[in-house]
Order: structure tokens, then C-alpha cells, then sequence
């Protein structure tokens, strides 16, 4: 129960060397905050989850049942599932999601498994240890409630493909495109790590692409008037319009956002599924998906270490999810598209690409100050070409 407390707090609620066990004291000194988190009513979320151990032992155990079949692994749902038990019962694997001064203290025990030597460490240690424990838990147990949440959300998204004529699509991957687990749980760990699996909004998700920019307006207040959006619609965070299509005098114009710092623009929706999983919903144009999709992985980069690449400070990518997808994204299509589609990018592509080729001989992708600058650059011309048509095929 200690640990559920401490980690449902966050990192660091109390802090100094003085904290090398965890107290009563210390317990009752975040029992407020525990229950504060645990009541999510006030933010647009998933609710706060607690445990039930026996409910999690079947679901592990029906997990394992599915992982022997060899086939099944083969797949893309089985090759998330085969991760999904690793970080669940494997700390080489959970190690990931802990800071590089926690993550020393795996070691290997008698029977030569890899586990976090807890007692080694400091409050600050034990709690995100248990913070990363309770959040693998409790994203597993939610794990089918948000394949369900994407099966309905395709079925929303048809009414738009009828009203609209628009395009539907999903991210690949597993169970029809939803976050992956180790990317949803990487979230709220090493990435936010503040943050409750409640806040995971964004595991079903779906991309609504209408034909003509004018399109956007229409389809935009067609998602208003559904009984999906209107169960969240008293939240600020439950639409962001970075088109900043409402006008000044219209009840959306709260909602009315800056484009993010690349460039990038779209309609973000959060919609309530009858199970009451919170799905994500986004409108765009052409345009702008395709220099998305080319975009992205300059992304993938910089969220690695956002501070360095902000700061156009030498970084390395260390991540193996992320070093693959550079390796198969970042091609010869990719720099032929560029190359053609945005101009003046020539010296900027030459830039990536040599990084790119140490890559391809040494197995390493570290990121100097220029070549962040010219990652840089490229993503916001590529959004910026992104709101007409020249990155469209002609026709």
C-alpha cells in the first residue's frame, strides 16, 4: 500500500537524504494528495485507477496463455503483447522508463534475473520505482477497454466519411492503430511523468482527412453537435482548433489555439465512447497530413531529449524504438521528397543526411547543434508548404 501512495503522488513529493525509508509519517504526509488524484472529477480524464490484484493475476495470466502461440507473436498485436509482458514482469524492461541514476541499480540476482535493487535507494528512487510499477499495472488493465474505444471510434468516424466524402485513417500498428503501450506508458513516465494513466487520452485515436480546406468548418461543427463530444464539451482541453476557425463572437472561440512551434496545424477532438474511454479525434487537410507524415519523425527525434534539441545542445538517440524508425523512415524517398517539394532545403537535407549515414555504418545517432537547427527548419517548411498544395501529387 506504501508504494500505490508514493507513487500515485508523483516524483519527488518529499525530498533530501533524510528520505532513505519509507515512513508512516511519510504516508500520512501524502494521504491528501493521494485522494486529490484519485478524485479526477474537476479535469478531463480518465478517472484514476486502482488495482485489483486478483483482476490483474487473470489478465497476466490470459496474456501468457495468448504469448505461446508462435504465430501469434508474428503479429503486430502479438509483438506488442510479447513487450507488454516484458515490462510487466521484467525490470531490465521497466528500466527504460526510470531516470539513468535509478536505472543503476539493476543488478543481477542469484538466479541471474535482472532486478531494481530498491533498498539501495533513496525515496526519490523507491517512489518513481513505484510510480512506474503501479502506472505499467494499471495502463495493462485499461489496455481493453481502449481497443474497444478504437472500434467505436471508427464507427463515429464513418458519419463523417458519409456527411463529408472525407478520408479516414489510423497510425499503423496493432488493434487498428491505437498508442502503443510502451509508447502510452513512456508518456507518463520518462516523459510526464506528473501525469496519471486518467490522462492518456490519446491511445484510440483517428485521423478524419476532408478533401478541401473549406471542408474543415463544416465537419468541425458536425463533431460539435454529437452526443460524443458534448459529454466532454464543458472542458477547455476538450477541442483545440489551431485553424482558429471560430470567429470572436461564437461560443468556440475558446478553443480557438496557436499553431505548435513547428508550424503544424490541425482540429483536435476529444470524444467520450459509450464505455466512457476518452478517444482523440483529428481534422485535417491534405496538405498538412502529408507534411505530417514526413514531419513526424523529426519529432520522434526531438522529443527524445526536447530540452537539448531546444537548446541546439549535442544529444545522442538512444532509444531502439526510435533509432529503427529513423533507420526505415528516413530514406531516400524521404530526402527525395524533400528535396523536390521544399526550396532552398538542399544544404539543411545534406546536413540530416550525414548524420543519417553514421547511422547506417556505426549504429549511432547523435544529434550536433546544426543538425538540430536543420531538422528544424525542414519541419516547419514542410508545414508551412503543408496549408496549400504543393506537397500534393499533381493531378
Amino acid at each position: 500500500m506504501t508504494d500505490t501512495l508514493a507513487a500515485a503522488v508523483g516524483p519527488d513529493p518529499l525530498s533530501g537524504p533524510a528520505h532513505n525509508k519509507v515512513t508512516p509519517a511519510d504516508v500520512a504526509k501524502v494521504k491528501a494528495e493521494v485522494l486529490k488524484r484519485i478524485n479526477q472529477s474537476a479535469h478531463l480524464s480518465q478517472g484514476f485507477r486502482l488495482v485489483n490484484q486478483a483482476d490483474y493475476q487473470s489478465s497476466l495470466a490470459e496474456l501468457r496463455g495468448k504469448l505461446k502461440s508462435k504465430s501469434f507473436q508474428q503479429t503486430d498485436e502479438g509483438k506488442m503483447c510479447k513487450l507488454m509482458h516484458d515490462i510487466l514482469t521484467d525490470d531490465a524492461h521497466l528500466a527504460e522508463y526510470l531516470d539513468e541514476d535509478i536505472a543503476q541499480y539493476l543488478e543481477t540476482n542469484e538466479a541471474g534475473k535482472k532486478i531494481l535493487n530498491t533498498k539501495a535507494m533513496d525515496f526519490h528512487g523507491k517512489n518513481q520505482v513505484a510510480n512506474a510499477k503501479l502506472k505499467r499495472k494499471q495502463l495493462f488493465l485499461m489496455f481493453k477497454e481502449i481497443i474497444q474505444a478504437q472500434v467505436e471510434l471508427n464507427t463515429f468516424a464513418q458519419r463523417l466519411k458519409v456527411a463529408f466524402g472525407a478520408e479516414i485513417s489510423f497510425p499503423p500498428g496493432a488493434y487498428g492503430g491505437i498508442k502503443s503501450y510502451s509508447g502510452a506508458l513512456a508518456k507518463i513516465t520518462t516523459r510526464m511523468r506528473n501525469n496519471d494513466v486518467g490522462d492518456l487520452k490519446d491511445c484510440a485515436r483517428i485521423t478524419v482527412k476532408v478533401k478541401k480546406f473549406k471542408d474543415l468548418q463544416g465537419a468541425k461543427l458536425f463533431i460539435c453537435g454529437t452526443e460524443e463530444f458534448k459529454a466532454v464539451a464543458s472542458h477547455q482541453k476538450s477541442l483545440k482548433d489551431r485553424y482558429q476557425l471560430a470567429g470572436t463572437s461564437s461560443a468556440l472561440a475558446q478553443h480557438n489555439v496557436e499553431p505548435d512551434s513547428s508550424g503544424y496545424k490541425d482540429i483536435k477532438f476529444f470524444l467520450k465512447m459509450s464505455g466512457g474511454q476518452i478517444a482523440e479525434l483529428q481534422l485535417n487537410i491534405p496538405g498538412m497530413l502529408i507534411a505530417k507524415k514526413k514531419a513526424h519523425i523529426v519529432y520522434d527525434i526531438a522529443r527524445t531529449n526536447q530540452d537539448a534539441f531546444d537548446g541546439r545542445q549535442k544529444f545522442q538517440v538512444t532509444s531502439p524504438e526510435v533509432l529503427e524508425k529513423v533507420k526505415k523512415k528516413m530514406d531516400g524517398d524521404w530526402f527525395g521528397f524533400i528535396r523536390s517539394k521544399l526550396n532552398g532545403i538542399g544544404p539543411d537535407a545534406d546536413c540530416v543526411e550525414s548524420m543519417i549515414d553514421v547511422l547506417k555504418s556505426k549504429g549511432t545517432l547523435i544529434v550536433e547543434p546544426k543538425q538540430a537547427e536543420a531538422l528544424n527548419r525542414i519541419s516547419k517548411q514542410l508545414y508551412a508548404a503543408g496549408l496549400g498544395e504543393a506537397l500534393l501529387d499533381p493531378k
